[in-house]
């Protein structure tokens, strides 16, 4: 059953089934924009602390070792990992890109990412939210060339047999490299746009007919509704889905609609190889959890948003229309 629920070996990117212009850098990685030169750092990985921290660090790269995610290659310049508590009875990984000067060579662009004020364009009173999880977000997508050189790690520590050094690279996107977040996001912003499929088909949970305007001003404007609306042919908003690094969220018009769009987003992903994690899948409902450091209810005839933890201790509120936001 593990199998059923985890993919064990890790996801690979089927690159042949997406559109024809990525697919040389969905096989390939993107490039990276270089800004300096790279300085050869050799230091040796230091040991873990305490031997139960050695064992939950073992088994911690072993896991992206067995996966693929570092492999052997050749090594030019190395990068340091340390950990950090995870709860009582685990630890987190961290690999700094920092502090063997590999990240001040690379630029990365700014990006935004959405907040529950963007979810508010597709829901109304009694429309249902659901979530969908995508398992090792950035271990998902290929590190190009460019830098697995430089992306070394010196897993000797790991190996059971005394004095045999070892290093191998990383050749995914590794969480703490400058620009993997951008590079990572950027591909599960296109891969939305492949979900959202044909919006001219009916049986498609994304489709819609027409985008309606509901500007402040113009004749005929209405306070409680989107100031844009994508609306499908039975009139109601259309079915969306949001991505906030590894967590989406998607609305529909009943549990019916937002469950057909999580199904929708979750197949195209196996399809072209991402790792969805379904066993982290929030059943469609009108009075979702957290999402976006929010949380979003359409209960009670209203659309309401509570910030999840205010900064000043103090909840603030203002209505709109039939929401309410508070913060």
């Amino acid at each position: 059953m593990e199998a059923w629920w985890n993919w064990v070996w890790g996801p690979t990117p089927l690159f042949w089934r997406w559109p024809e212009r990525y697919q040389a850098e969905v096989r390939d990685g993107q490039p990276h924009f270089l800004i300096g030169d790279f300085k050869v750092f050799k230091r040796p990985q230091k040991a873990p602390t305490t031997e139960e921290d050695k064992k939950r660090v073992v088994a911690k790269v072993n896991s992206v070792r067995q996966k693929r995610y570092i492999s052997l290659g050749l090594v030019e310049s190395l990068i340091h990992f340390f950990y950090v508590p995870k709860g009582l009875d685990d630890i987190r990984m961290v690999y700094n890109g920092a502090g063997c000067g590999l990240n001040t060579g690379i630029w990365a662009a700014h990006f935004g990412l959405p907040t529950i004020r963007n979810v508010f364009r597709s829901l109304l009173p009694g429309y249902a939210q659901a979530d969908i999880d995508i398992a090792e977000c950035f271990l998902n997508f290929m590190l190009h060339d460019m830098l697995k050189e430089m992306s070394g790690v010196d897993v000797t520590l790991l190996e059971e047999e005394e004095g045999r050094k070892v290093k191998e690279r990383w050749v995914r996107n590794w969480m703490g490299l400058r620009d993997s977040p951008f590079r990572s996001i950027q591909w599960m912003i296109r891969l939305k746009f492949e979900v959202y499929g044909d919006r001219t088909d009916a049986s498609n949970p994304f489709q819609y007919a027409r985008v309606e305007l509901n500007l402040p001003g113009s004749k005929g404007y209405r306070p409680d509704l989107p100031w844009v609306m994508k609306m499908r042919l039975d009139g109601h908003l259309a079915s969306e889905v949001y991505v906030y690094v590894d967590d989406r969220r998607t609305t529909g018009h009943n549990v019916e609609a937002a469950w057909a769009a999580c199904r929708r987003f979750a197949s195209v992903c196996s399809k072209l190889g991402i790792q969805d994690a379904s066993r982290k899948r929030n059943f469609p409902s009108t009075t979702q959890g957290d999402w976006s450091g929010s949380t979003c209810h359409t209960d009670g005839g209203m659309v309401t948003a509570t910030v999840s933890q205010p900064r000043d201790g103090i909840r603030h509120g203002v209505t709109l229309g039939n929401c309410i936001l508070w913060w």
